[in-house]
């Protein structure tokens, strides 16, 4: 560490974040139990895993990494799921202490700003010994657009152990203490239980940094071998930790319950227009700020060190990669011009990344570093034009800009959104029954929409019935196999599948169908198209795309959008309602409820 004094200013400095957190999200600290966006599709996933994990480990006493509460009654393997043990066991001691799903996600959310920003801060002080440049690079990272517009997905808000781990990585290929690499392994299966997506990027990350410096001739890198052998323990000691997950995805690769879909998502970029976060090159600025953009350019400008090289190399490596797999040339619809992403793609194991944006994590990671080097360079400045003594004038300029910075990035005040649950969901957490719900349509993931499974799953926290139907992340065989092995459900589903007889129709199938699977609930939303769901943005470029791409985060239009999509978007139409309304009738009588927004069957 540089500045022997840093470990008292990090106590301030994390202080100074969490009041930040609060006020860049606004009114969230206030309103934990409040969604900030549509409960759905993914969404709705994420707060089921914090759900699960608890209800899994607490209530079931069972492993989490499979579940009989999707799928029912076959359940479903979750080695491949998405399910982020890290978050599932922090947020257990909320939702012990009564805390809801939603409350515990914002809890988890506001403290992700804290800790990214610290860590930050303490990897631009290792790096450049200045603190202005710290709290400047640790402020840009936490507070991005792109940190705060991906708050329905909990892999790409969950940021705050790259910093942590690249400075372990950084202290170890300098002076190769063994606390650092301790520091390393932890923070590497910090990463781990957050998102598979993180360790890779971040192995991929140490390599690179250490094959740079074992290349370099500088004194800066004169590597000992013991330290690299340190390095490799750290490296290891990160596989003791996270074995347990990796014991599980073997033997669920040898058990034959492997990945199917694994194409890629957003394959195109295009260089004009303006469509965050995945569509248009041209528009990225504002997923970082342009102020700390500028700034780390004007660090550039003014001189790279070694440290600042080597992230500027991985800055641009990560940008290209995160740019898909073809990039639209201007005027021109197709052909696009491939890029490194298709490579990446066919490398074993590291191929499974299905969307390139989660390059952007790294991406972030690197601009804040050289944002923070850019902020040093200025403040050296400003001191030489005021003739190296200490001014007021800087700290107000320097203070100025920092303002400035988070002026431009803020998305507060956020807007609660209004939380409606059915009464009908009420009557069915009170049955004591038990049995599972057939809440269509279903939502399977075999290329339908995972907008309705979303929102079942978020009801499913709030009712504990097992579902018929559910949504993971990833379609396995297991799945699949169960979707084809209940042809009856061809009518409850957002596509019909095919069927060998037309026999599913018929009430005594049906009727036999709810019972052999312990279905004491039929719920039948009536959900038609929305209109929004067919919105096309219009490619090129205008003076309205301009000015929206320029703007603020506050006042831009296109990501305040991300904190308040429709709540139903969806394609189950009115058709398929009414055939499966009619079946459900013709074999349980008359519906329990039936209004305008569903229609729910009772089985006796």
């Amino acid at each position: 560490m540089r500045d022997g004094g840093t470990r008292k200013w990090v106590w301030w400095v994390g202080m100074g974040y969490a009041g930040l957190a609060m006020a860049m999200t606004w009114p969230m600290a206030i309103h934990l139990s409040s969604p900030y966006a549509a409960i759905k599709e993914d969404f709705g996933l994420w707060l089921w895993n914090l759900w699960w994990m608890k209800k899994a480990l607490v209530d079931l006493g069972t492993s989490p990494y499979f579940t009989s509460y999707l799928f029912h009654p076959t359940g479903s393997s979750l080695v491949f799921h998405s399910l982020s043990p890290y978050h599932g066991i922090v947020g257990i001691p909320l939702q012990v202490l009564g805390a809801g799903v939603l409350a515990t996600y914002n809890v988890l959310y506001l403290s992700s700003f804290v800790l990214a920003g610290v860590g930050m801060f303490l990897l631009v002080q290792e790096l450049t010994g200045s603190l202005f440049g710290a709290c400047f690079a640790g402020a840009a990272y936490a507070f991005s657009p792109f940190h705060t517009l991906t708050y329905a997905w909990t892999n790409l808000w969950a940021i705050q152990w790259f910093p942590f781990a690249l400075l372990c990585a950084v202290r170890l290929l300098q002076v190769g203490r063994r606390f650092n690499g301790v520091g390393l392994a932890i923070f590497l299966a910090l990463a781990t239980f957050t998102d598979w997506h993180q360790p890779v990027f971040l192995l991929f990350t140490i390599v690179v940094l250490t094959l740079s410096c074992v290349a370099s001739r500088q004194g800066i890198t004169h590597l000992q071998p013991r330290w690299l052998r340190r390095l490799l323990w750290s490296l290891l000691l990160s596989g003791l930790l996270v074995s347990p997950l990796v014991f599980l995805v073997l033997r669920g690769f040898m058990s034959g319950d492997a990945i199917l879909q694994t194409a890629s998502w957003a394959v195109d970029f295009g260089l004009l227009g303006y469509r965050p976060p995945l569509g248009d090159v041209i528009s990225y600025g504002v997923l970082l700020g342009w102020i700390p953009t500028a700034m780390a350019a004007y660090g550039a400008v003014r001189g790279l060190d070694f440290w600042m090289r080597r992230f500027a190399g991985l800055l641009l490596l990560f940008f290209v990669l995160s740019l898909g797999e073809g990039l639209k040339l201007p005027g021109l619809a197709s052909p696009v011009l491939p890029m490194p992403f298709l490579l990446w793609r066919k490398l074993p194991l590291l191929g499974i990344i299905r969307g390139s944006f989660y390059f952007w994590l790294m991406v972030q990671a690197c601009v804040a570093v050289l944002c923070g080097h850019g902020a040093k360079r200025l403040w050296e400045r400003m001191a030489k034009w005021q003739g190296g003594q200490p001014s007021p004038s800087r700290v107000i300029a320097g203070g100025g800009l920092f303002a400035l910075m988070l002026i431009e990035v803020a998305q507060a005040p956020l807007v609660p959104m209004r939380l409606s649950i059915h009464p009908v969901y009420q009557a069915i957490a009170e049955d004591g029954r038990g049995g599972a719900i057939l809440d269509a349509p279903v939502g399977y993931s075999r290329q339908t929409t995972r907008i309705h499974a979303g929102w079942s799953m978020f009801l499913q926290t709030l009712h504990n019935h097992p579902l018929m139907g559910g949504y993971a992340q990833f379609d396995t065989r297991e799945r699949l196999a169960f979707l084809d092995e209940n042809p009856v459900l061809a009518v409850f589903t957002d596509q019909p599948v095919p069927v060998a007889a037309n026999g599913w129709k018929d009430v005594a199938t049906f009727r036999s169908f709810l019972h052999r699977n312990g279905i004491t609930w039929v719920v039948i939303r009536k959900i038609l198209r929305d209109p929004i769901c067919d919105r096309q943005r219009v490619p090129g470029w205008s003076l309205g795309k301009l000015i929206t791409l320029v703007a603020p985060a506050a006042v831009n239009g296109e990501l305040r959008s991300f904190w308040n999509w429709p709540v139903y978007c969806g394609d189950w139409d009115g058709a398929r309602m009414q055939e499966a309304d009619a079946l459900a009738r013709d074999t349980l009588g008359d519906p329990v409820w039936d209004d305008d927004v569903l229609v729910a069957y009772r089985v006796p």
